[in-house]
This record gives C-alpha cells, structure tokens and sequence, in this order.
C-alpha cells in the first residue's frame, strides 16, 4: 500500500516513554486519566444494515470482528489499558503502537505496522474553551479502532449519523474509507477553532487602538498561549493527511 512504501515498510525507532521501575511493554495510564471506567461502543455495518452496541468489556467488543462489513470501536477514556490490551492481543498490534495510545501527548503522525496502521490525531473544540485532546485510531482491512483520552465529546457525531442513515458511501465502503472521514471530522473541527482565533485577535486590534495596553498584554498572552496549542495539533497533521491522501 501507499502509506507502507512512503514509510519505507520498517518501523521507526524511538524509545517508548515508561514510568521508572515499570517492566517493558507494560501499559500504563497516564496521569491525567479518569478514574472512572471506560466507555466503549460498537458500531457493526453492512450496505444493509447496522448495529450499534456499548461493551463492558473487550469480548464483547471482539465477537463482532471477523464478521462481514466493519466495525468500528471507539473506546472513551484511558483508565482501563487491559481494554485495550486484549485487543491489541487479538489483532496483533504491536507493544510501541499500544504504548502510543498512553504516552500522552503524542506528535501527530502515522505508522505502519504490518497488516494495520496507528494514527495519532489532536482533536481541538470549542467548549466554549479551546479543548485538546488525543485520538488514537487504528486500521486495519475491516475494522477501525478509536481511543479517545475522555468521554466528554467529540467530533465524530457526524460520521455516526452519517453510517446510522446510510447517507454517502460509507455504509458501502471499507474500512479507509470510515478512516477518512473520521480523520475529516478531525480537521473539520479546527476551522471553529480557527475562526475562534481570528475573532479574537480583531478584538484585540480594536482594544489596541484604543489604548488598553495595560488590559491587552494578559489577552495577547492568553492567545499566544492557544495559537501554540493549534499549531502543535494543525502542522504535524500535514505529513499524515499527505500520507492518506495519495
């Protein structure tokens, strides 16, 4: 495939980020991390029909795997990395992709790893603050996998109505396709963002002018503060859409 020759076909070497005394491989969450257990939901579809399903455990999560169609598990939440291990054991991912997934943050990017992919996203809204926060998503010939830091939203509601009314070709296409457009829904959420920004700085140019420097300074801070935010999640995210893309 594209994105295996564009990667060379070999896995980058990095050193996998672990918590001094841990044993290697062991996968831990992070500190941030809710206490409270995941949420995990199932969405299974053919061109002719859906189910749509919460797990309470990875079993559950794995009897649908192997069937025709996709499917789609989105896990919210880092506080039960076994969730995420026994996948990772069935579908035989590989302990630095796992460890990716719970080494937050992570720079945007994409990686092959035999018969599936990782992509590390940065998923920014507005609530009414700017929010940012990693998606992990992994893809292989007939299934997806999204691992979300919180369960408190996202920007995938859209992709979901989209499969629940078989609106476009997604009910009809494969896995990358379902990838595309989650990783679209990523992107499309950074333009609110943006406009957020730019509305911001007006305000500021309007106060500039009339002599509020004093009462400036702090908001051109604040907002220098979130531009560093955007940029870190925008610009690495050019190399993976380049990637896809072609």
């Amino acid at each position: 495939m594209v994105i295996r020759r564009m990667l060379g076909g070999r896995r980058p070497r990095r050193m996998a980020r672990v918590r001094p005394g841990t044993t290697p491989g062991t996968l831990m969450p992070p500190d941030s991390a809710p206490s409270a257990p995941v949420r995990i939901t199932v969405m299974h579809y053919t061109p002719e029909g859906l189910s749509e399903n919460e797990a309470k455990t990875a079993e559950e999560c794995l009897e649908w795997l192997g069937r025709p169609g996709v499917t789609w598990i989105n896990v919210d939440g880092l506080g039960q990395p076994e969730v995420l291990a026994r996948l990772g054991e069935q579908l035989h991912f590989h302990p630095l992709a796992l460890e990716d997934v719970f080494n937050v943050p992570q720079r945007p990017k994409v990686e092959a790893y035999g018969e599936h992919y990782l992509l590390i996203l940065r998923m920014l809204r507005l609530a009414p603050e700017i929010e940012e926060e990693q998606v992990s998503l992994f893809f292989g010939a007939s299934y997806v996998i999204t691992v979300q830091e919180r369960a408190d939203g996202d920007v995938f509601e859209g992709v979901r109505e989209r499969i629940r009314k078989a609106r476009g070709r997604l009910r009809v296409a494969g896995a990358d396709h379902l990838t595309y457009a989650l990783l679209d829904a990523v992107v499309d959420g950074y333009f609110p963002v943006l406009e957020s920004l730019g509305e911001r700085l007006e305000r500021l140019e309007d106060e500039c002018v009339l002599e509020r420097g004093a009462l400036v300074l702090p908001k051109i801070q604040v907002l220098r503060r979130d531009l560093l935010t955007v940029r870190r999640a925008i610009w690495p995210m050019r190399e993976a859409v380049v990637a896809l893309g072609r």
